[in-house]
């Protein structure tokens, strides 16, 4: 048995997990675990045990090296959890009954929830129960457990008109680089924000950055060009903030082979910038940029956001050198290995054809 009665972990299971890594725990401290909550008829609160939640989640991160895809582990575990105590259902009810209780979790999350919420909370569960012991048939869980339809989400890409205003409303620089650098190369923020001076080429044309293979969505690295008007935007602020070129671009006072603190630095910083730019498009003279998206779930989200941005360079690329060309230099895996084929000069070729439509002067 995995879980007593009370649904906290027995200690074989424990012993077991432990047994891949470093550990002090005696078999009291085993035995500690096995005995929690034997006193009560039935919890009131369910967590998992502390030794499984981090099993998991060096798990998570030996796989992905991403905090964010750990922290999201944490909330759907939480989320999971709260689900079983709101139904008086122990860890032991869920491990015997998997499917059951994943179609009910799914109904559960599905009523405040978006769709890619709800299948990537519900995606989280499965792997713990299974983490667990839990048997789980695949064919048997496509066919009972219901998944919500993805919904596109009717977000609008920025106009020329509107990065020009936004641009010249903001008295934030870091932001203003940011934001050109992304309308320019489909960059997603946390990729320019993890950027050294010495990623970035400023005397090739065209300009260009390296997003490095541990900074990229898909762990592919990319070297992706920009325009004159952003360069001029980037050696201001390069020059205002004294940056050499060991220097993060937008990163204070971090050890750049400390990963943990880059990535947390990276999203506290990323956290600054999307809220400065909300507050300013909340401004009565944006009113027209700040129209809010009805969708299902509780999460308010706006047809204008940081990531418009991008998908402005998206739409500029496809446009010009097509469908498969943008995605590459999205970054999309299945296109990336392809169109980087090509040589430096064959691309910035392709870019100089891009360049006069991503061009926003000259009132900049």
């Amino acid at each position: 048995m995995i879980f007593n009665d009370t649904g906290v972990a027995g200690p074989d299971k424990l012993k077991k997990l432990n047994n891949n890594a470093d550990s002090n725990f005696s078999d009291e401290d085993y035995k500690m675990w096995s005995d929690v909550g034997n006193k009560t008829t039935q919890t009131s609160t369910i967590e998992t045990p502390k030794e499984i939640m981090e099993a998991l989640k060096e798990k998570m991160w030996r796989r992905s090296h991403s905090l964010k895809s750990v922290e999201t582990l944490e909330n759907a575990i939480k989320s999971f959890e709260k689900y079983l105590v709101s139904r008086n259902i122990t860890y032991q009810q869920s491990i015997q009954n998997p499917i059951e209780i994943l179609d009910g979790y799914t109904s559960w999350l599905d009523k405040n929830h978006a769709a890619s919420t709800t299948r990537t909370y519900l995606n989280f569960a499965k792997k713990a129960l299974k983490f667990l012991g839990a048997k789980i048939d695949s064919e048997e869980f496509k066919e009972r457990v219901t998944l919500p339809k993805k919904r596109p989400f009717q977000d609008d890409k920025v106009t020329k008109d509107q990065i020009r205003r936004i641009i010249l409303g903001l008295n934030h620089l870091g932001l203003k680089t940011l934001l050109m650098l992304m309308k320019d190369t489909q960059a997603r923020p946390t990729e320019l924000l993890g950027l050294r001076v010495s990623d970035i080429n400023l005397s090739y044309d065209p300009p260009y950055l390296n997003i490095a293979a541990e900074r990229a969505k898909n762990d592919l690295p990319r070297e992706l060009f920009f325009t004159p008007e952003t360069k001029g935007l980037l050696i201001s602020y390069i020059k205002k903030k004294d940056k050499q070129a060991g220097d993060f671009l937008y990163l204070n006072s971090i050890d750049p082979l400390d990963e943990v603190a880059v990535q947390e630095e990276i999203e506290t910083v990323n956290g600054t910038m999307r809220t400065t730019l909300r507050n300013l498009l909340a401004g009565h003279e944006f009113a027209d940029m700040n129209e809010k998206v009805r969708q299902h779930g509780t999460m308010q989200r706006y047809k204008l956001h940081i990531y418009s941005f991008k998908k402005f360079a998206f739409t500029v690329m496809a446009d010009t050198l097509g469908e498969i060309a943008a995605r590459a230099i999205k970054g999309d895996r299945e296109y990336v290995l392809t169109y980087y084929r090509k040589n430096r000069e064959e691309r910035a070729a392709d870019y100089n054809k891009v360049t006069p439509k991503l061009l926003c002067s000259p009132t900049m």
